[in-house]
């Protein structure tokens, strides 16, 4: 899940990238990998609009209830998060 957060975060600092363009990112990568991800989300919800050197959160939320994947939480879901800083707009 954090490769998948990081290739979130990656596409949020390019300019005029949108939540879909991050979201989608993120589930391409876990699709491929057989995880199913239950929220991705960025923080700031503006991101797109936030000048250079601000630091943009990519989150990603999995539910502990995917077959073969449970030993991976100790319970409920598991969220991960990537900051990677903006530098151009």
């Amino acid at each position: 899940m954090l490769l998948m957060a990081f290739e979130g975060a990656r596409v949020a600092v390019i300019p005029d990238a949108s939540f879909t363009d991050v979201d989608q990112q993120v589930r391409d990568i876990a699709t491929a990998r057989g995880v199913n991800i239950d929220l991705v989300k960025v923080i700031p919800a503006d991101f797109a609009s936030q000048p250079s050197g601000t630091f943009i959160e990519v989150e990603v939320t999995s539910s502990a209830s995917q077959p073969g994947k449970t030993r991976l939480f100790s319970s409920g879901s598991k969220t991960v998060s990537v900051f990677i800083m903006k530098e151009h707009e």
